[in-house]
């Protein structure tokens, strides 16, 4: 179980990180837009 629930945090941070950079592309993609 202990692996199951790491796994499980590693892939939300992974997903939480990836969801980050994006978000600060996008941002940064329509600063520089504007």
């Amino acid at each position: 179980m202990s692996g199951a629930v790491s796994r499980q945090l590693h892939v939300l941070l992974l997903a939480l990180s990836l969801a980050a950079m994006v978000s600060f592309v996008f941002w940064g993609g329509t600063a520089q837009a504007e």
